[in-house]
């Protein structure tokens, strides 16, 4: 493809900790500017904007946005996030700033996303899985489609213990209150990466193995995918993971448990984030066989059916549900899995 049909368009990863703004210039290189998340939204959005700008001072095509949920990506309506210093916000206000049009979904629904057409899950019809950061984000991508229920899925809240540690949502003994960067933190004095105790990370991996054994006997994909930083530790956390998860999973065969894998477009150290980094590759496919959903018809179901190939180049911007002529939703509100 040509790398002009890179041009013009631009990535957001909002992060508990940091946002990243980025894009590729006519070399096909990527160029990101990252700041600290700012604890004022107003003042986050200003900073996106002139972020924007500085990457694409001769205009913005689209800007597309992946935040923490729980999150409604038709209105780009954020709800009280428990890992966002903001509370119900919309990104609509930012369309004024950047002069064009932008676009919301979870991170772990553009990180899912990624990996199920490009990374750990190419091939696969079915996949689910986790991001691990500051939250437990969750995604299901099935047949290229991410699944979209009321709001964005929110299984890094399941509660594992309801007498555990309080989480940042409110409930007690969630998920994320158990393995998220901030629960380790909290915990054992020290972020992930710099946890050495191998008996801290059998207690991480254990609370980690019930989370994913949930998600396997809730959906049964054919894979479970896990991303984020904290695949960094390797074996530290993979080993004493591998061995709870197969211990726990008992109701199907051996040769029929989705295997868990380790994302291929995750954050590596020294490299921008995945949900900027696939952006590119994302770009050279030709195309993806989508459902066309309009917000606008009034019909939920209309065009649901329709099947369409994405141009060659066609949306380049982060969350990538648009093409040059028209929406693409991957699934709307009330779309279930069929068998």
């Amino acid at each position: 493809m040509r790398r002009q049909e890179l041009v013009g368009y631009i990535g957001v990863d909002i992060g508990g900790q940091s946002t990243r703004v980025g894009t590729f210039d006519e070399r096909g290189r990527l160029k990101v500017i990252s700041f600290k998340t700012e604890p004022d939204f107003k003042t986050e959005c200003e900073r996106i904007a002139e972020a924007a700008r500085q990457l694409l001072p001769k205009g913005i095509k689209r800007l597309a946005v992946g935040s923490p949920g729980p999150l409604d990506w038709r209105t780009r309506y954020l709800y009280d996030t428990p890992n966002l210093p903001w509370q119900n916000v919309s990104f609509a206000q930012l369309e004024k700033l950047v002069g064009c049009e932008v676009l919301l979904d979870n991170d772990a629904n553009v990180a899912g996303l990624g990996e199920a057409t490009l990374g750990a899950g190419k091939g696969k019809r079915f996949i689910t899985g986790f991001t691990l950061g500051t939250g437990i984000g969750h995604f299901q991508v099935k047949d290229g489609r991410i699944y979209h229920g009321r709001l964005d899925v929110e299984a890094g809240h399941q509660i594992l213990d309801p007498n555990g540690p309080e989480c940042g949502c409110g409930q007690r003994g969630c998920l994320e209150a158990f393995v998220s960067a901030t629960a380790i933190q909290k915990r054992y004095g020290v972020p992930p990466h710099e946890l050495n105790d191998p008996k801290a990370w059998e207690e991480i991996a254990f609370r980690l193995a019930q989370g994913l054994v949930n998600a396997a006997v809730f959906v049964c994909p054919d894979a479970i995918i896990l991303t984020g930083g904290m695949l960094a530790r390797g074996e530290m956390l993979f080993g004493p993971l591998r061995k709870f998860y197969n211990e726990m999973l008992k109701i199907y065969p051996e040769k029929f448990r989705p295997p868990v894998l380790a994302a291929k477009l995750g954050d590596k150290a020294g490299k921008s984030s995945d949900r900027l980094c696939w952006l590119r590759s994302w770009a050279t496919k030709r195309e993806l066989s989508v459902r066309l959903f309009s917000p606008k018809s009034g019909t939920p179901n209309e065009g649901f059916t329709r099947s369409s190939p994405i141009r060659k180049g066609g949306s380049l911007s982060l969350c990538i549900y648009q093409r040059l002529s028209c929406r693409l939703a991957i699934s709307p509100s009330h779309a279930t899995f069929e068998g």
